[in-house]
């Protein structure tokens, strides 16, 4: 991400200063360093690339506001994207993705899984387009399973598979820091078991998606979930919420030889970059796929951000425009309606001047059909006159108008004497959610409703972080 973006600043002319993860400072500013030596090597001006080296909250708020801050790029989760967008800066911010796979059953299963796992084990895991689950139809059980195991991947038995669960999303839903990025053979050890040295990544079954799953979310390391469906709507509906559990607007991937397949799994899903038969990491950064080559993917306005495109230079450039006149406004339309309003004249066929005495003419022919009494004033005229228009005008007017009669007038009645009693107020009952995702927080922002939480509601990261003023989750006992 740090090369990337200062790539692309250097590209179109801007100078950067880079804002480490706490976790990352060291190797962010050493890429930093490496970039400043090479561009000043080559003529750039000394200081064009800046790191922070002491990564605080405090010392990322005053830059994102600086007076010559001029636009920020900003990767994570909703909160350091809120902050962004709330600095009073233009900001391009982009966030998490849970990347969910779809194989159908007209994919070649050995070809698909032996990209999912070229996918997953880039760079272990770590990039924000690394496919998290498979999701594949039950008669392909057997083939699934059989190609994970030839291409390298470790099948997690139930105790395993469980104690991967535990150690990689802590009780707040959080993902373990201390197993981003790790190897597989790292992580099994952690989890208290051990794999061979050639294992790709680390695989266990999943049989839902929500809080009762917790690997059903991004994992940031190289483990792999796999869930089975009976057919393929069953499939597109677990990958719809696989991606909705905190991967909004970003990636997902479909292996299909069927042309209408990949057209409705693409209009289904809530996400920007719709890969087919590509693994995730080399398709969303256009290696394998012709979408602009990116490390920095928006995910659009269904996850807070303000563009759904791949990040690049073009998008840190402003573009200065000299327009020369080259036609007549009344030659930039066809109709003759809108070509007489911008030449000022009338149109030759305009019929909207009001002939005033017809009118009147008509509704008084109208109103005497009717049995109303109509004014004398409109003469013999009426009797020449269509009263189509001007009949609906009038219905319309009489029906609004119309009074009900004496007999429908409802008798009056004295008020009754107010009670000395007074009842007790009912207590509001309100529904404590167990659980609570972005999409939840997200969608009561729309609605402008309350989630009730209690100390055991299990709240997503990304759930947490766009609720950063407590306006939607309420603790309640």
């Amino acid at each position: 991400t740090a090369f990337f973006k200062i790539l692309i600043a250097l590209k179109s002319k801007n100078a950067i200063v880079v804002c480490p993860h706490p976790r990352a400072v060291n190797s962010t500013c050493e890429s930093a360093r490496v970039l400043a030596e090479a561009a000043e090597a080559a003529g750039a001006p000394k200081g064009v690339i800046q790191c922070l080296t002491k990564a605080t909250i405090q010392g990322t708020n005053e830059l994102l506001k600086h007076r010559r801050t001029s636009l920020i790029l900003s990767t994570g989760g909703p909160g350091i994207v809120h902050a962004a967008y709330s600095s009073g800066k233009p900001a391009l911010g982009v966030g998490p993705g849970n990347v969910a796979v779809l194989l159908d059953d007209t994919a070649d299963v050995d070809e698909a899984i032996g990209s999912v796992i070229d996918g997953k084990s880039f760079d272990y895991g770590t990039v924000c387009s690394s496919e998290q689950c498979v999701v594949a139809e039950e008669k392909n059980r057997e083939a699934v399973w059989s190609a994970l195991r030839k291409h390298g991947a470790h099948v997690c038995d139930e105790r395993q598979a469980s104690a991967l669960a535990a150690l990689l999303i802590t009780k707040d839903f959080r993902v373990n820091p201390d197993c981003v990025g790790q190897s597989p053979q790292r992580i099994a050890e952690m989890a208290g078991f051990r794999v061979g040295e050639d294992i790709r990544a680390l695989v266990v079954e999943l049989k839902g998606v929500g809080r009762e799953h917790p690997l059903s979310a991004e994992k940031l390391s190289p483990v792999l979930s796999v869930h089975f469906a009976e057919n393929f709507a069953g499939a597109l509906k677990a990958t719809t919420a696989i991606v909705n559990f905190g991967g909004r607007g970003h990636t997902c991937v479909i292996y299909s030889k069927s042309d209408e397949r990949i057209r409705e799994f693409g209009l289904a899903m809530p996400a920007f970059r719709i890969l087919v038969n590509t693994a995730a990491p080399q398709g969303s950064t256009g290696i394998t796929t012709n979408v602009l080559p990116s490390m920095t993917l928006g995910c659009g306005a269904i996850a807070g951000n303000i563009t759904g495109d791949n990040i690049g230079p073009m998008h840190l450039i402003n573009i200065k425009r000299v327009a020369y006149k080259v036609r007549e406004v009344e030659e930039a339309f066809e109709s003759d309606e809108a070509k007489s309003f911008f030449s000022g004249r009338t149109a030759a066929s305009d019929s909207s001047s009001t002939d005033r005495p017809k009118v009147a003419a008509a509704v008084n022919q109208y109103l005497q059909q009717r049995g109303v009494a109509a004014s004398s004033g409109a003469g013999t005229a009426a009797a020449s006159v269509s009263t189509g228009p001007a009949a609906e005008v009038v219905d319309r007017f009489l029906n609004g108008q119309r009074a009900a009669s004496p007999s429908q007038v409802p008798s009056t009645a004295q008020p009754k004497p107010a009670s000395r009693r007074v009842p007790k107020p009912v207590a509001s009952e309100v529904d404590i959610v167990p659980f609570v995702s972005e999409d939840d927080v997200r969608r009561a922002k729309v609605l402008q409703t309350k989630i009730y939480i209690n100390r055991k509601t299990i709240v997503t990261p990304a759930a947490r972080d766009l609720d950063y003023d407590g306006q939607v989750m309420v603790r309640t006992e």
